[in-house]
Protein backbone atom coordinates (compact mmCIF):
# COMPACT_ATOMS: atom_id res chain seq x y z
CA UNK A 1 0.00 0.00 0.00
CA UNK A 2 1.33 3.40 -0.98
CA UNK A 3 1.50 6.05 1.74
CA UNK A 4 1.70 9.79 1.29
CA UNK A 5 2.00 12.79 3.53
CA UNK A 6 0.70 16.06 2.15
CA UNK A 7 1.03 19.26 4.14
CA UNK A 8 -1.04 22.21 3.00
CA UNK A 9 -0.42 25.55 4.63
CA UNK A 10 -2.72 28.42 3.80
CA UNK A 11 -0.99 31.58 4.88
CA UNK A 12 -3.07 33.85 7.14
CA UNK A 13 -5.99 31.42 7.39
CA UNK A 14 -7.96 31.32 10.61
CA UNK A 15 -9.97 28.41 12.03
CA UNK A 16 -13.29 29.96 11.01
CA UNK A 17 -12.19 29.76 7.36
CA UNK A 18 -12.21 25.95 7.56
CA UNK A 19 -16.02 25.93 7.80
CA UNK A 20 -16.09 27.34 4.28
CA UNK A 21 -13.27 25.19 2.94
CA UNK A 22 -14.87 21.90 3.90
CA UNK A 23 -17.83 22.78 1.65
CA UNK A 24 -15.75 23.61 -1.44
CA UNK A 25 -14.93 20.92 -4.01
CA UNK A 26 -12.47 19.24 -4.30
CA UNK A 27 -11.73 19.54 -0.56
CA UNK A 28 -15.23 18.55 0.53
CA UNK A 29 -14.91 14.91 -0.53
CA UNK A 30 -11.65 14.35 1.36
CA UNK A 31 -12.24 16.63 4.35
CA UNK A 32 -13.23 13.93 6.85
CA UNK A 33 -10.22 11.76 5.86
CA UNK A 34 -7.70 14.46 6.74
CA UNK A 35 -5.89 15.47 9.90
CA UNK A 36 -6.15 19.17 10.58
CA UNK A 37 -4.76 21.58 13.11
CA UNK A 38 -7.56 23.52 14.73
CA UNK A 39 -5.49 25.71 17.03
CA UNK A 40 -1.91 26.88 16.64
CA UNK A 41 0.45 28.74 18.90
CA UNK A 42 2.76 30.55 16.53
CA UNK A 43 6.41 31.45 16.79
CA UNK A 44 7.70 34.99 17.06
CA UNK A 45 7.78 36.81 14.78
CA UNK A 46 4.43 35.65 13.47
CA UNK A 47 5.18 36.21 9.80
CA UNK A 48 5.31 33.80 6.89
CA UNK A 49 8.95 32.82 6.44
CA UNK A 50 9.88 32.27 10.11
CA UNK A 51 6.64 30.32 10.68
CA UNK A 52 7.04 28.11 7.60
CA UNK A 53 10.71 27.49 8.40
CA UNK A 54 9.69 26.38 11.89
CA UNK A 55 7.09 24.03 10.39
CA UNK A 56 9.80 22.54 8.13
CA UNK A 57 12.42 22.16 10.85
CA UNK A 58 10.58 21.77 14.15
CA UNK A 59 12.82 24.39 15.78
CA UNK A 60 12.37 28.03 16.68
CA UNK A 61 13.66 30.91 14.54
CA UNK A 62 16.70 31.42 16.79
CA UNK A 63 17.82 27.91 15.76
CA UNK A 64 16.86 27.81 12.06
CA UNK A 65 17.94 31.39 11.43
CA UNK A 66 14.97 32.72 9.46
CA UNK A 67 13.93 35.76 11.46
CA UNK A 68 11.98 37.66 8.83
CA UNK A 69 10.79 37.33 5.22
CA UNK A 70 13.78 39.26 3.94
CA UNK A 71 17.39 39.83 4.94
CA UNK A 72 18.42 42.27 7.68
CA UNK A 73 20.08 45.10 5.77
CA UNK A 74 19.68 48.40 7.67
CA UNK A 75 19.71 51.46 5.45
CA UNK A 76 18.98 49.55 2.24
CA UNK A 77 15.85 50.48 0.32
CA UNK A 78 15.44 47.30 -1.71
CA UNK A 79 16.06 44.28 0.46
CA UNK A 80 16.00 40.82 -1.14
CA UNK A 81 13.68 38.17 0.22
CA UNK A 82 15.04 34.93 1.65
CA UNK A 83 14.21 32.40 -1.06
CA UNK A 84 16.88 29.70 -0.85
CA UNK A 85 17.18 26.62 1.36
CA UNK A 86 20.82 27.38 2.19
CA UNK A 87 19.55 30.14 4.50
CA UNK A 88 17.96 27.62 6.89
CA UNK A 89 20.50 26.52 9.51
CA UNK A 90 18.67 23.39 10.68
CA UNK A 91 17.63 20.10 9.07
CA UNK A 92 14.20 20.14 7.44
CA UNK A 93 11.52 17.49 7.03
CA UNK A 94 12.82 17.01 3.48
CA UNK A 95 16.28 16.25 4.85
CA UNK A 96 14.76 13.77 7.30
CA UNK A 97 12.87 11.94 4.54
CA UNK A 98 16.03 11.51 2.45
CA UNK A 99 18.03 10.41 5.52
CA UNK A 100 15.53 7.61 6.15
CA UNK A 101 15.26 6.50 2.52
CA UNK A 102 16.89 8.38 -0.37
CA UNK A 103 14.49 6.73 -2.82
CA UNK A 104 11.42 8.35 -1.25
CA UNK A 105 10.07 11.25 -3.28
CA UNK A 106 9.46 14.74 -1.95
CA UNK A 107 7.69 17.75 -3.41
CA UNK A 108 6.95 21.36 -2.50
CA UNK A 109 4.91 24.01 -4.26
CA UNK A 110 5.33 27.67 -3.28
CA UNK A 111 6.66 26.78 0.16
CA UNK A 112 8.90 29.59 1.45
CA UNK A 113 12.68 29.22 1.72
CA UNK A 114 12.91 26.04 -0.39
CA UNK A 115 14.75 27.39 -3.44
CA UNK A 116 17.45 25.01 -4.73
CA UNK A 117 16.69 22.45 -2.02
CA UNK A 118 18.57 19.31 -3.10
CA UNK A 119 16.24 17.11 -1.04
CA UNK A 120 13.06 18.19 -2.80
CA UNK A 121 12.58 16.09 -5.94
CA UNK A 122 9.68 18.08 -7.38
CA UNK A 123 10.03 21.74 -6.53
CA UNK A 124 8.13 24.80 -7.60
CA UNK A 125 9.79 27.19 -5.21
CA UNK A 126 8.48 30.53 -4.07
CA UNK A 127 10.73 32.91 -5.96
CA UNK A 128 10.51 36.08 -7.97
CA UNK A 129 13.22 38.26 -9.51
CA UNK A 130 14.87 40.54 -6.98
CA UNK A 131 16.47 42.99 -9.38
CA UNK A 132 15.75 44.21 -12.93
CA UNK A 133 18.89 42.34 -14.02
CA UNK A 134 17.28 39.02 -13.08
CA UNK A 135 14.33 39.66 -15.38
CA UNK A 136 14.86 38.87 -19.03
CA UNK A 137 12.78 40.04 -21.94
CA UNK A 138 12.36 37.93 -25.03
Amino acid sequence: MSKHVIVISCDAMVYEDTEILKKIPPLSHIWEKTARVDRVKSVYPTITYPCHSTMMTGVYPDKHGILYNDYFMPGERKIPWIHFRESIKAPTIFDAVKAVDPTLKTAAVFWPVTGNDKNIDYLVDEYWPQTPEETTEE
